[in-house]
């Protein structure tokens, strides 16, 4: 199954997201990196008709070619993962993920922020993490979105340095304290 990410060409902050499936083809579209309405379940004819097809194509993941296929469920979300966190690295983001092969989440930390993110049901969830309070736990969804661009990555942080400040939400005055007194061994990409 091959998830292929085309930039509309009319719209610069729209893209359009086709799945290929046995016998079909499912179509998501995103503004601004978030999915709008839902997808819907479509055919190659009517996929050529839209003119998806001649589109720019930005990207191509989960690619599930023959040579893929020995990889399990949790290397696939582990590299989606280390993708993510190549595109947070270039954004100016400092990017952790665990040594421990079977996990699958990492850490964008910035030098303000950390910002957690893992994938859920094939949607990214970026969280802002904060010093552990009773009232709010240790940590805060700030987004979700089906695609990681160094975009979202600044909006989840923004949105999260609102939602601590507006609640009295104490950071981490020193983000990399964070990472370096992590109870798991983490490594640098």
């Amino acid at each position: 199954m091959a998830r292929t990410i085309y930039q509309d060409p009319y719209n610069p902050i729209k893209a359009w997201e086709v799945t290929e499936l046995s016998g079909g083809y499912y179509l998501k579209q995103f503004i601004k990196g978030k999915q709008f309405g839902r997808g819907l379940r479509t055919t190659k004819k009517h996929l050529e008709e839209m003119g998806i097809f001649e589109m720019e194509c930005i990207k191509v993941i989960d690619n599930w070619k023959e040579g893929n296929k020995t990889m399990n469920i949790k290397e696939r979300e582990r590299q989606v993962i280390v993708e993510a966190l190549k595109v947070a690295k270039k954004a100016g983001y400092r990017s952790f993920m665990p040594k421990d092969e079977k996990c699958a989440y990492g850490y964008m930390v910035s030098k303000e922020n950390v910002l957690y993110i893992q994938r859920v049901w094939g949607m990214y969830h970026i969280n802002v993490e904060y010093i552990p309070c009773k009232k709010y736990g240790n940590g805060w969804k700030c987004c979700e979105v089906a695609t990681v661009t160094a975009e979202t990555i600044k909006e989840a942080e923004q949105i999260g340095n609102n939602i601590t400040s507006h609640r009295g939400i104490k950071k981490y005055h020193d983000p990399m304290s964070y990472i370096t007194n992590n109870w798991q061994e983490l490594i640098e990409l």
